[in-house]
């Protein structure tokens, strides 16, 4: 399917037969009215200068020209035009009217692609709890928790305590009485603060020995057998997003899930797919899909967009050379890889388009930017989302482990 929106060659104001010498001059050209400091927009600027970095090397014009005459093979990963970041920005673009006749569905070589790509033979159908079942493990102390909930339990006791002595003290009614209470309840308070302190010395230097917990007390067996938790789309509230963006949300939602269930799932049965989480500490934000193999998680965040030509870098988001609002599904990541130090968290944003070619839209990804508090994160299409995350989780030491640990924090996120 040929791209229809805005091509490098049009950017360029070259035919797609022009010459290297004729796409060097009409750079130039372009470069005079686009640059920042001639007046120019920034967005537009970049968007020509990739448009001449591809077309200005052999090799990338004839890949890039196959994709825009439509060819059933992909472009190789190892291309850098070809990384495919897909994401929508933070206000919802719908191209058209939401119906049951857009819901995308991949295209079935899809899921033989993702098979050849990831396992040179037939996967194990076999996967493996950790710890196993009828085996318990033994829960580590966080000495960095211990003392924040110590010294909050003393200084109450300690309140309560000295409350009381002042009230006794109050009552007894003689002379001096509520001079002496009110010494009794600062000294009592004082000391509680004294043994808050020092049992959270002792706890940091000494850690307390974890206990042991049976797997079963983790996630149940017959819990943790299945596959998917949670439905797609249910974060999204009709109140909260309007009708009709609430349910483009959810058809992007529901295109991810069967992208993910088709692809990866039969091929990692160690693997969990989890719908509609909680933010870390926020009510209303939401990830959209969490996948987990062992102790990796993949975060996934779904758009249902336009097509056009997307182009990413972590920072700011272009299509077609206009820019638009940024994503801020780093910021999740960076929570998510702070609520779980112990495993390695990565996270995507996947574009879907009406017309649901799993190989649209075309995206560039230019990653460098890394701002405090917020992770990078790959926009893709559907094609390049189920070969990323399939790459990503399919490490060996994890792919075929469900670490029921990792799976037992994750749960409880799950929006009701």
């Amino acid at each position: 399917m040929k791209n229809s929106s805005v091509t490098h060659y049009d950017l360029l104001d070259v035919a797609q037969n022009a010459s290297a010498e004729e796409i060097r001059k009409a750079y130039r050209r372009a470069v005079r009215t686009a640059h920042p400091d001639t007046g120019g927009h920034t967005g537009i600027f970049m968007a020509v200068t990739t448009a001449y970095e591809v077309l200005a090397t052999a090799d990338f014009r004839q890949e890039y020209d196959r994709f825009l005459r439509g060819v059933e093979d992909s472009p190789p990963a190892s291309a850098s035009w070809a990384h495919r970041p897909t994401k929508r920005p933070a206000a919802h673009e719908p191209a058209q009217q939401p119906g049951p006749a857009q819901h995308p569905r991949p295209a079935q070589p899809l899921k033989a692609d993702v098979s050849r790509m990831l396992f040179a033979q037939t996967p194990t159908a076999t996967a493996s709890f950790r710890p196993a079942y009828g085996k318990s493990i033994r829960r580590k102390t966080d000495r960095r928790v211990w003392p924040v909930r110590i010294m909050p339990r003393t200084l109450k006791a300690g309140l309560v305590l000295a409350v009381f002595v002042f009230g006794m003290s109050f009552l007894q009614g003689s002379s001096g009485g509520l001079g002496y209470g009110v010494a009794g309840f600062m000294s009592v308070m004082i000391c509680a603060a004294i043994l808050g302190l020092m049992l959270s010395a002792v706890v940091a230097l000494f850690r307390l020995p974890g206990s042991r917990v049976r797997a079963d007390k983790l996630v149940p067996q017959g819990i943790a057998m299945n596959q998917v938790f949670g439905e797609p789309g249910r974060g999204l509230s009709d109140a909260r997003f309007g009708e009709r963006q609430a349910e483009l949300g959810r058809q992007g939602e529901r295109a991810t899930h069967t992208v993910l269930a088709e692809t990866l799932l039969p091929l990692m049965p160690a693997a969990r797919l989890l719908h509609s989480m909680q933010w870390p500490g926020s009510r209303h934000a939401d990830i959209d899909h969490v996948m987990v193999a062992g102790k990796r998680i993949a975060l996934i965040d779904s758009k249902q967009w336009r097509d056009g030509s997307y182009w990413w870098d972590n920072r700011t988001l272009f299509r077609s050379g206009k820019e638009l609002n940024q994503l801020k599904f780093g910021y999740a990541v960076a929570k998510m890889a702070a609520a779980f130090p112990d495993c390695e968290v990565q996270g995507w944003v996947v574009i879907h388009t009406p017309a649901g070619d799993p190989r649209s839209p075309y995206i560039e990804n230019h990653g460098g930017f890394i701002e405090p508090g917020r992770l990078p994160v790959q926009l893709v299409n559907a094609q390049s989302l189920a070969e990323e995350v399939g790459v990503f989780l399919s490490h060996p030491d994890h792919v075929a482990v469900t670490d029921l640990t990792v799976l037992s924090r994750l749960l409880p996120g799950l929006k009701p």
